[in-house]
């Protein structure tokens, strides 16, 4: 009577350690799901803002007729401003911030200027120095006059 309580015994202490790691195990997967679900989050967070951020600039440096330093000025002035590239820095929050300080992101437009026409494009770069997103930006300028 005795050997038949340990045999029982030890057939239940085996059949929880199989409960437990079997739980283990769906933890493990569990959380490994729950890791990507949140990176693919970021990601998708980083594109949609990545996005806005350039249609915005997009937009404000058509409405300037391609002048590069009214773009950083409308957009927020925290912009650094060349003959032909403007870069405005932002931290992880998408917030502009000043050149150096918990730069997370860089937006950068790079125009090329050809006789009556500004091309160029929009990059949006992680601070890794990976793009997230391009976008390609023209205006037209100057233009043939006639008459006087």
């Amino acid at each position: 009577m005795n050997k038949s309580r340990s045999v029982k015994s030890s057939l239940f202490l085996m059949e929880l350690i199989i409960a437990i790691f079997f739980f283990a195990l769906c933890a493990a997967i569990s959380l490994r799901i729950f890791a990507l679900a949140y990176t693919m989050n970021q990601s998708s967070r980083n594109l949609d803002q990545a996005v806005y951020k350039a249609e915005s600039i997009a937009e404000i440096y058509k409405s300037t007729g391609g002048n590069l330093a009214e773009t950083a000025v409308i957009y927020g002035g925290s912009g650094v401003v060349t003959d032909t590239l403007l870069r405005i820095s932002f931290d992880k929050d998408w917030k502009p911030v000043l050149q150096g300080k918990d730069v997370s992101f860089e937006l950068e437009l790079a125009i090329d200027e050809v006789p009556f026409l500004k091309s160029g494009w929009i990059t949006l770069i992680k601070k890794d120095g990976e793009v997230i997103f391009r976008l390609p930006v023209k205006i037209a300028s100057g233009g043939v006059q006639h008459g006087r």
